[in-house]
C-alpha cells in the first residue's frame, strides 16, 4: 500500500524484516530508519546556508554599513556568506523525527538502526519543535528530490507535530 501511493519504495528484501514486528507503528519507524540510513550513506543532503556573523577576519561579503554603526567593534568584521552544511531545514525535520521516534520504539533492531542515525546526524541542529507546516514548506530539487518519500513518512509520524 505504501509503495502504491509512492510513500515509500518498499522491495521484496524488506519484507522479511517487517514480519518480526506485529506493531504497525514499528513498521513505520522500521521502514524510515533503515530507508533514511541507505540514502544517508549514499551521501546526506547538504545546501548553501546564509550565515551573518561577527569574525575576526574577512570571510564572504563585508557588511561595511552595519560594520560602521559599530564603532566598537572595530576589530571584528561584520560579514555575510555562504557555508556548504548539512544543517539544513529538510536534515533538521530528519533528526527530529530520528530522535522522536527512537524515544518511542520498544524494537531493539530499530532502537539500534535510530542511534546510528543519531550519530551520523549529530551536525544538525536539533530543533525543539518541528510541525508538519515546516516539512511541507521545505523546497525540494532535482538534487534532494529521493529524500521525497522519506519526507511524506516523516511529516505522517504522530509526534510530528500539527501547526
Amino acid at each position: 500500500m505504501l509503495d502504491y501511493t509512492g510513500c515509500l519504495g518498499i522491495r521484496e528484501v524488506n519484507l522479511a524484516a517487517l514480519q518480526r514486528s506485529q506493531n504497525w507503528f514499528e513498521v513505520l519507524i522500521y521502514l524510515f530508519a533503515s530507508h533514511l540510513k541507505r540514502e544517508w550513506q549514499k551521501t546526506a543532503h547538504h545546501s548553501y546556508q546564509q550565515i551573518d556573523a561577527v569574525l575576526p577576519v574577512l570571510r564572504g561579503k563585508w557588511q561595511i554599513a552595519t560594520q560602521l554603526r559599530r564603532p566598537e567593534q572595530k576589530h571584528l568584521f561584520r560579514v555575510t556568506y555562504d557555508e556548504f552544511t548539512v544543517d539544513n531545514p529538510l536534515n533538521q525535520v530528519f533528526r527530529y523525527v530520528v530522535e522522536k521516534v527512537w524515544q518511542l520504539t520498544r524494537d531493539s533492531g530499530n532502537r539500534q538502526s535510530l542511534t546510528e542515525l543519531r550519530h551520523w546526524m549529530d551536525e544538525v541542529t536539533l530543533l525543539p519543535v518541528v510541525t508538519a507546516d515546516m516539512a511541507k514548506q521545505i523546497q525540494l530539487s532535482r538534487l534532494n528530490t529521493r529524500y521525497k518519500p522519506l519526507l511524506n513518512l516523516a511529516e505522517s509520524i504522530p509526534n510530528v507535530q500539527k501547526g
